[in-house]
């Protein structure tokens, strides 16, 4: 004997729901990545000494490095293990971490997972005054974000 399944025309497996833009866009997963984060120095107070640029595109990296990480998130293999090894011991039985007696409990925490954080950043050429009104320009490094990884 087995269970036999036949749905009817009206049933609601067989019903297609409408997509809806929005809500396709809220629930897509958020890989990590580089958006544009405008900094306004003059909003800052910082022009009495700031020449230029007066606006720049920092950058700043947003979005989740979940198990498993692609290509694209430009990885550490270091967040490749801290990924695997935190999604294994989330997904241990509680009396299996008990028994692990050979571990410390704190080898048994999950670590977090990785972050998205800045991959490569660029210097940004700054003409300030310095001093008794002296104009200098300076390259400043890791001022702009140029990509992001998971690290």
């Amino acid at each position: 004997d087995y269970l036999q399944f036949k749905p009817s025309p009206t049933s609601q497996f067989l019903k297609r729901s409408k997509r809806n833009n929005v809500h396709l866009k809220r629930n897509r997963p958020r890989h990590c990545r580089r958006r544009k984060m405008i900094v306004d120095f003059s909003k800052l107070n910082m022009t009495d000494w700031i020449i230029a640029p007066v606006v720049i595109d920092a950058g700043v990296c947003v979005g989740t490095c979940s198990f498993p990480l692609g290509i694209e998130s430009n990885h550490t293999n270091h967040a490749v293990i801290q990924s695997v090894w935190s999604r294994y011991l989330r997904s241990m039985d509680p009396f299996d971490q008990i028994s692990a007696n050979t571990q410390s409990k704190r080898s048994m925490t999950p670590p977090p997972l990785p972050c998205c954080v800045p991959h490569e950043l660029y210097e940004l050429p700054m003409l300030f005054f310095q001093g008794d009104n002296q104009v200098v320009l300076n390259h400043r490094p890791d001022m702009i974000v140029q990509s992001c990884g998971c690290k």
